[in-house]
Formats: C-alpha cells, structure tokens, sequence
C-alpha cells in the first residue's frame, strides 16, 4: 500500500545509544595517541574510558545505529583496523507528571 513501517521511521529509544570502539590499548600513552590521531581523521570526538585494565578509546557521543555504522566505514578506510560498534545503556531520567 506503498506505508512505511513505524519502525522505519521511528527514531531511536532514548535509552538507546551506540559507539564506536576503534581500540583498547593496555597502555594509557598508546591509547592517547589514538585517540589524537581518530579525533583529526575521523572529525569526531573520541574518549578514553578505563575498563578491564585496557585503555578503551570510544566515540564521546551517542548515536544512531545507521550513524555509527557509517563512521565505522569510514574509520576502516581511513586505516583503522578492528573497530566495532558497541551498545551503550543509557539511563533516562523518567519525565515529571504534571
């Protein structure tokens, strides 16, 4: 009947989010410089999170699971080998009821 599906068109749950991981480095030196080098190719903010005791450089941001997937297309030609999308539970303040 030519509709497209809500869930087509339905934007992300708020409490959806999605990064990029581009590398997770033992040392904190080695993860600093990838993530200078990312943020100026990839213009995009990128930050350092500790986890596991590896040095997990990330996309600051939350974004869309089309958007994050395009970035790491564009990460995997600029270079970057091993990088993979990673879901994010965000806690969403619930709204006050007037």
């Amino acid at each position: 009947s030519g509709k497209v599906p809500h869930a087509a068109t339905a934007p992300a749950r708020p409490d959806t989010c999605w990064r990029l991981q581009i590398g997770a480095p033992p040392e904190q030196a080695r993860a600093e410089a990838l993530l200078s080098v990312a943020s100026s190719q990839l213009v995009t903010p990128f930050v350092i999170e500790l986890e596991n005791k590896r040095y997990k450089v990330r996309s600051r941001d939350c974004m869309g699971r089309v958007a994050v997937e395009a970035l790491r297309a564009r990460a995997r030609r600029s270079g970057f080998r091993g990088t993979f999308v990673i879901h994010t539970p965000v806690k969403v303040k619930q709204a006050l009821q007037p």
